[in-house]
C-alpha cells in the first residue's frame, strides 16, 4: 500500500516536469530547429528528456519521498533537474545548429523547482497523515543500547521515541500502552 502511494507521488511530478518541457519544446524550441518535427519526432524528444529525468532522479533519490527528509528530496530533485535541462538545453543547441536564447528554459526551470516544492511538501504532508510515526518504548538490559536507539533515530520519518530504560524489570505491554506506544522492544543485546 505505502508503494503503490510512493509510485503514485512520483509518478505526478514526473508527469509534471515532462509536461512542462512538452510545451516549451512544442511551443518555443521545436521551431527554432532547421527541419522541425512532427509527431514521433517530439514524442521522442520528450521521451529522451523523460529518460534522462528519471535517470537522475533515481540517482540521487529525487522520488523517496516518505524515507528522505522533505528537504533533501527537494534538494534532489531540482539538482535533477538541473541536470537534465543542461543537457537537454545542449541537445536542442546541436539541433539547432546554434544556441538558442536560454531564457525559455530558465523559466522553464524555475517553475518546475516551483513545482517541486509544492509536490514535495503535498505529498509529505499526505503520507504523513496516512502514514504517522510510531512512538517507541525501548527497554534494554545491563549492556546500553546505543547502536540501536541510533538506528532508530536514523528513521524519523518511521518512529518517535517514546522512552528507553535501562534494566526496568517491571517494563511490560502495559507500560506501553500507557505512553501510548504503538512499537515495544524488550531487548537483551549480548
Amino acid at each position: 500500500y505505502k508503494r503503490l502511494i510512493k509510485l503514485f507521488s512520483s509518478s505526478v511530478i514526473v508527469l509534471l516536469e515532462v509536461s512542462a518541457y512538452w510545451i516549451v519544446w512544442h511551443r518555443y524550441y521545436n521551431n527554432l530547429i532547421m527541419a522541425p518535427f512532427f509527431r514521433r519526432g517530439n514524442w521522442l524528444m520528450v521521451a529522451v528528456y523523460g529518460i534522462l529525468l528519471l535517470f537522475f532522479l533515481k540517482t540521487y533519490g529525487g522520488l523517496k519521498i516518505g524515507f528522505y527528509k522533505t528537504g533533501n528530496v527537494i534538494y534532489s530533485q531540482i539538482l535533477s533537474i538541473l541536470f537534465v535541462n543542461i543537457i537537454t538545453y545542449l541537445q536542442i543547441a546541436l539541433l539547432a545548429l546554434g544556441f538558442p536564447p536560454v531564457g525559455v528554459m530558465f523559466l522553464m526551470t524555475l517553475t518546475d523547482v516551483v513545482l517541486i516544492v509544492l509536490w514535495a511538501f503535498i505529498f509529505q504532508a499526505v503520507y504523513e497523515k496516512m502514514f504517522p510515526r510510531k512512538r517507541m518504548l525501548l527497554v534494554y538490559g545491563d549492556i546500553p543500547a546505543f547502536h540501536l536507539q541510533e538506528k532508530i533515530n536514523s528513521r524519523e520519518d518511521k518512529y518517535l521515541w517514546g522512552c528507553a530504560y535501562p534494566d526496568w524489570p517491571q517494563a511490560d505491554y502495559e507500560d506501553g500502552r500507557r505512553l501510548r506506544c504503538s512499537n515495544y522492544r524488550r531487548c537483551s543485546i549480548a
